[in-house]
C-alpha cells in the first residue's frame, strides 16, 4: 500500500512530543558544553585505557576473543573522567585505532559508559521542578489533585524538549484507564479532567518560549469508541473511525481532515490509513 502524507506545509521539527510529545529536524541541534579542561598536571587516558583501567570486565571479555588479544598490552594506566571525575581527559591514540580496526567495538562500549555518565550527571537538574515559578506550576495544575500527576509529566516534557531531548512520550491513564466498556460518561469525564488543563498549559508554554514551531505535538490513542452502547452505558473499541490531532512543528492549525458517517462509526470522507499518519510525521520531521 502506498502512503501519502497529509496536505500539511513542510517545516522540519526538532523535537517530537507524543501523548504523548515529538521534535522537528531543521531546528538547530543543541550544542553540548565543551568538556572541562584538565588542570595542570591532570592525568590523561589514551585510546582504550578507560576500559583497561576502570572497566576491566570489558578488557577481560575482549581478551578472550581472537581479535581482542593483545589490545591492552603495554598500555599505561591513568584512569578516565567518567570514573575519576573532571581533570582527566581523553587523548585518541592513532596507533590503537588505525592498527586495530575492530577497536570500534571497544570505542562504542567506552562511548556508552560516557553517555551514561553524562545522563546521570544532568538528569537531576532536568527533572527538578523546584525552581519553576509558582505561576507555571499553577498553569499545569500541579496544585490540583486531579491534574497534578499528568501536569507533572507535561511540565517535565517541556523541560526535556528545552534541553534538546528529541523524543518525549507522555501518558495519561496507564493501563486501561480510558477503556470505558461501562460508564463511558463517568470515565471520560474523569480522564478528560485529568489531561485537559496540563495539555493546554504545555502548548501555551511551548509557544511562549518559541519552541512550538520546532516541536511536533501529537495527541491520540490506539482507537476510538463505538457510537452504539455496550453493557448499557459503555462503548466498545472502534478502529474504523476516530480522531488524532497534531500541533506545532509545521502543522497548519484550524483544519479538519476527513469525517465519519452520520453514526460516527466509519470514516467515509478523506479516509486515511495509519501509514498516512506515519508518512505525515516523517515528512514533518524532514525524513
Amino acid at each position: 500500500m502506498r502512503s501519502n502524507h497529509l496536505p500539511l506545509p513542510l517545516l522540519t521539527a526538532a523535537a517530537l512530543i507524543v501523548f504523548v510529545a515529538f521534535a522537528v529536524p531543521g531546528a538547530a541541534t543543541p550544542q553540548q558544553s565543551p568538556p572541562p579542561q584538565p588542570a595542570s598536571g591532570a592525568p590523561t587516558y589514551v585510546g582504550s585505557e578507560m576500559c583497561a583501567s576502570c572497566h576491566s570486565d570489558v578488557a577481560e571479555n575482549l581478551a578472550r576473543t581472537p581479535h581482542g588479544k593483545g589490545v591492552f598490552a603495554g598500555l599505561s594506566v591513568h584512569g578516565c573522567e567518567t570514573c575519576h571525575g573532571p581533570g582527566s581527559k581523553h587523548v585518541e591514540n592513532p596507533d590503537i585505532v588505525e592498527n586495530r580496526p575492530l577497536i570500534t567495538r571497544l570505542s562504542a562500549r567506552q562511548a556508552a559508559y560516557e553517555l551514561a555518565f553524562r545522563m546521570q550527571a544532568t538528569a537531576p537538574e532536568a527533572v527538578d521542578l523546584s525552581k519553576e515559578p509558582e505561576r507555571i506550576k499553577e498553569a499545569y495544575g500541579l496544585n490540583r489533585k486531579e491534574t497534578a500527576e499528568f501536569g507533572h509529566r507535561c511540565l517535565l516534557a517541556r523541560r526535556l524538549v528545552e534541553r534538546g531531548v528529541r523524543f518525549v512520550q507522555v501518558y495519561c491513564g496507564a493501563g486501561s484507564a480510558w477503556d470505558a466498556h461501562g460508564d463511558l460518561e463517568g470515565n471520560h469525564t474523569k480522564m478528560c479532567g485529568r489531561c485537559d488543563r496540563p495539555t493546554a498549559a504545555l502548548l501555551r508554554d511551548l509557544k511562549r518560549r518559541g519552541l512550538l514551531n520546532e516541536t511536533l505535538v501529537i495527541w491520540g490513542g490506539e482507537f476510538g469508541r463505538t457510537p452504539m452502547s455496550e453493557q448499557g452505558d459503555g462503548r466498545d473499541h472502534n478502529p474504523y473511525g476516530f480522531t488524532m490531532w497534531m500541533a506545532g512543528g509545521g502543522v497548519r492549525g484550524g483544519q479538519v481532515i476527513g469525517s465519519t458517517d452520520e453514526a460516527g462509526l466509519h470514516a467515509v470522507e478523506d479516509r486515511l490509513h495509519v501509514h498516512d499518519l506515519h508518512a505525515t510525521i516523517l515528512y514533518l520531521l524532514g525524513l
